[in-house]
């Protein structure tokens, strides 16, 4: 009867895949599976051990942690949601905690350094930080250069001369006639406009007319305008921003000294909450003092160059409402491109011409001596070309005026 009525002995359940899981390892019940191995695959990639992250960071060793990878321990701090998940770990002894994943032991600790997240930002700051306000000062510079090519030039007010000379000859007996200046989005226009044999357009003939009649005019005018053609593609709203986001970084390095000041002293070395700040105060604060001098030659240099650029607008007679000076600019840099580029080619065809028509040596090695007339009413066309129609003297006295104008 006690065998037959007996209590059946039930055997235990199997546990389920997630219980085996946890029972091999701990930290997967801590910390989301994919955001465990997320973070240590960028541990993996940094290959330094837990303890010797948490030194390198306490004392900014700069030997082992460097920019690369201290970026990539940046990318992977605690969000509130892990430091909330792992705290309650953090107690637990070290034997235990050796059986966590990386991930949890690099979140526990991250707990143990005050300040974890904004400590590395300050540490990035420190190590980014001149390269980064070099760069806007370089850029700020050429601004500065490129808006003072303009209002200081020597021959761009000649050239702008011939050229409303020019379009006053062509506009005789209309109504645009006498113009006392004109728009400078109507500079790419004078290449539309070309000759009635259609061998040359009006800007290839200003660059012809300034070259034949001041040379050093037309060949100094496109290096003036040289330091136009590097900045063109700058963005200077971009600029600004940039200028404002390294001086918030810079005011973060300074919130972190002070929080650290107000903590008390200590060893260098990590020891404690004094040995933090203290490699805090030493390291970062330094660095803040040296690189709040570089800020503000920085800022100072932004003002100057922005002043300088803002000038070629009132300077050219424009409205900054219709046209702003970085347009400006644009219009101005390729202008004086063209410039170069048609006067190269004026010389170019010269030096051909001129080669052209130097006669070859004789037998005996000298050159033929050829006379050759100054007097352009002394030239006469070969018999099969047809004869040049004589200027009508109204025609005779626009190019006067035009010759008088230039």
């Amino acid at each position: 009867m006690s065998t037959i009525f007996a209590k059946k002995e039930v055997a235990p359940a199997e546990k389920s895949a997630a219980e085996k899981a946890a029972a091999a390892n701990p930290s997967a019940s801590i910390i989301d599976g994919r955001r465990d191995r997320n973070v240590g695959i960028v541990l993996q990639f940094i290959r330094l051990p837990i303890d010797t992250i948490r030194r390198s960071v306490l004392t900014f060793d700069e030997l082992t942690i460097d920019e690369e990878v201290l970026s990539g321990l940046l990318s992977v701090c605690p969000t509130p949601e892990d430091e909330k998940a792992v705290r309650p770990w953090a107690s637990r002894s070290a034997q235990e905690q050796s059986t966590f994943s990386p991930t949890v032991r690099y979140f526990i600790m991250s707990l143990a350094i005050p300040n974890y997240q904004m400590r590395l930002a300050c540490w990035q700051t420190k190590l980014q930080f001149r390269a980064l306000a070099t760069d806007l000062e370089t850029r700020f510079t050429r601004l500065q250069s490129a808006g003072q090519c303009v209002t200081h030039s020597e021959t761009f007010p000649i050239v702008l001369k011939y050229i409303l000379a020019m379009g006053n000859l062509l506009n005789e007996g209309t109504s645009f006639r006498g113009a006392k200046a004109f728009r400078l989005t109507d500079l790419p226009k004078l290449s539309a406009l070309k000759t009635a044999d259609g061998s040359m357009t009006l800007f290839s003939y200003l660059v012809k007319v300034v070259h034949e009649k001041q040379p050093a005019v037309a060949a100094q005018f496109p290096s003036e305008f040289s330091p136009l053609h590097g900045i063109v593609a700058f963005d200077i709203p971009a600029m600004q921003n940039e200028v404002k986001e390294l001086k918030s970084r810079l005011s973060v390095c300074s919130n972190l000294v002070r929080k650290s000041s107000s903590a008390g002293g200590g060893d260098a070395n990590g020891g404690g909450m004094g040995g933090l700040d203290a490699a805090v105060t030493t390291v970062i604060g330094r660095f803040v003092a040296d690189a709040d001098e570089q800020m503000e030659r920085l800022q100072d240099l932004q003002r100057t160059s922005l002043a300088a650029v803002d000038a070629i607008v009132p300077y050219v007679g424009e409205d900054a409402k219709k046209l702003s000076a970085m347009e400006i600019i644009k219009i101005l840099s390729q202008f004086a491109k063209d410039f170069d580029a048609g006067l190269k080619t004026l010389l170019a065809a010269a030096a051909a011409a001129a080669a052209t028509a130097s006669p070859p040596p004789t037998a005996g090695g000298r050159a033929r001596s050829v006379s050759l007339s100054t007097s352009s009413s002394s030239f006469s066309p070969p018999p099969s070309a047809p004869a040049h129609r004589p200027a009508t003297s109204s025609q005779q006295e626009r190019v006067r005026a035009f010759e008088d104008a230039v």
